[in-house]
């Protein structure tokens, strides 16, 4: 719930990788919906939580449960897993750390997450222990070059790792357009 809202959050800023290619030509999507690929018995399905950057994580959460709940009935209908500019597949139920999503066209991007480990880093000279999680986005280079994508990835790790983004996004359930 709150890597989607991170997600959103990231896209209004990096609108390009919110985007479809056709034709060769990318187009930005109007509105920031976002796939969350979901496991079912023989494949997978993407349901698309809406309007993501403009709405809470109670909402969001809410969203994500009843489509997760449609998943396992396949009881989603066709604007339930339409109109996604983006998308998000996880492996961190599983025992991996990073992995290589492929890009769902016409999408130009997607973002990959990996399990959540404790990791020895180094904080202010000491070796301490925190919480890692894995990233990866694969992109159509014909739509995107590699800064762009490095400078959504750098958003969206800032918005994971800020107190005050957390705070403000996931507990006061302030939307972005609303912050200073």
């Amino acid at each position: 719930d709150i890597v989607v809202a991170a997600v959103g959050d990231a896209l209004t800023k990096h609108p390009r990788l919110n985007s479809f290619l056709k034709n060769d030509t990318v187009l930005l999507a109007k509105d920031i919906n976002v796939g969350v690929a979901m496991a079912v018995p023989d494949g997978l399905m993407v349901p698309v939580v809406n309007s993501v950057n403009e709405t809470s994580l109670i909402e969001i959460a809410k969203s994500l449960r009843d489509l997760a709940n449609k998943t396992r009935k396949n009881s989603l209908n066709m604007a339930e897993v339409s109109n996604a500019g983006f998308t998000i597949t996880s492996l961190m139920n599983h025992d991996i750390d990073v992995f290589t999503p492929l890009v769902d066209p016409p999408q130009v991007a997607i973002l990959g997450i990996g399990r959540i480990t404790d990791k020895p880093v180094v904080v202010d000279g000491e070796i301490v222990i925190r919480q890692i999680m894995h990233i990866s986005v694969t992109f159509d280079h014909r739509a995107l070059d590699g800064v762009p994508v490095a400078e959504f990835i750098h958003t969206l790790k800032s918005n994971l790792e800020d107190p005050k983004w957390l705070k403000e996004r996931c507990v006061n359930n302030q939307l972005p357009s609303r912050r200073n």
